[in-house]
């Protein structure tokens, strides 16, 4: 009864993802495009018809602009070892599940393994494998359990992972060749990165866990070893 509840228990959990096949649309430099704004007719003198002019303008602006978070990948072989299982939550933003991202995540149970100049993660939950993952500096290979959303990105989850973990001058060294328009700060165990001015990645160390908030695409990753259960 058990198994035949289960694949009912993870469509539930998982769904609301999986309407997208594809990978999500990135964002650009903005998160809409403009309209067109209409030329000004008036008659009044020419400072009050540039005013007018500009206020058009601006209203056919987006209220804001977000710039996605870049995909890099610092030197493997700097980074840590990961001694034991570890658990991952992945919660998405209000906005982001209105826009199709799945609203309810079990718990992840991850094994991560380090070699050399290459990372591999295998992610399971509710005893059902769900994604593997193999990554080196030019290559990721993934497999996948069809319910899992398309919103998890392989390359976004090893981006994630040397972010929260790697040493900050790797990081800062893969981000000079990929990214030169990212910064980033670091503030006692915070870590800050931005990009055009701005704030796209984010991670922090809150008790045991590691926690990363990735602000255009609307998520939220905590880790922490399963022993501090």
């Amino acid at each position: 009864m058990k198994r035949l509840l289960l694949p009912a228990v993870l469509a539930t959990i998982l769904a609301a993802g999986c309407a997208q096949n594809s990978t999500p649309a990135p964002y650009g430099s903005c998160a809409t495009q403009p309209s067109k704004p209409q030329a000004v007719r008036t008659s009044a003198a020419p400072e009050l018809k540039a005013k007018a002019q500009a206020a058009a303008d601006d209203a056919g602006k987006p209220a804001s602009c977000i710039v996605a978070a870049p995909l890099f990948r610092p030197d493997f072989r700097a980074g840590v070892r990961f001694d034991e299982t570890q658990r991952m939550r992945f919660s998405f933003s209000k906005e982001a599940v209105s826009e199709g991202a799945p609203e309810q995540i079990p718990d992840f149970s991850a094994s991560i393994i380090v070699k050399g100049d290459s990372i591999s993660a295998s992610l399971s939950a509710l005893n059902t494998p769900f994604w593997r993952i193999s990554a080196t500096p030019s290559t990721t290979a993934e497999s996948r359990h069809p319910l899992l959303s398309s919103r998890f990105r392989a390359k976004g989850l090893i981006r994630d992972l040397t972010f929260m973990y790697w040493p900050v001058d790797s990081i800062r060294a893969s981000l000079a060749k990929t990214c030169p328009d990212c910064t980033l700060s670091v503030s006692g165990s915070t870590r800050t990165l931005a990009r055009s001015g701005q704030r796209v990645l984010e991670s922090s160390t809150r008790g045991g866990a590691t926690v990363l908030r990735n602000y255009p695409e609307g998520y939220e990753l905590s880790i922490e070893p399963e022993s501090a259960r």
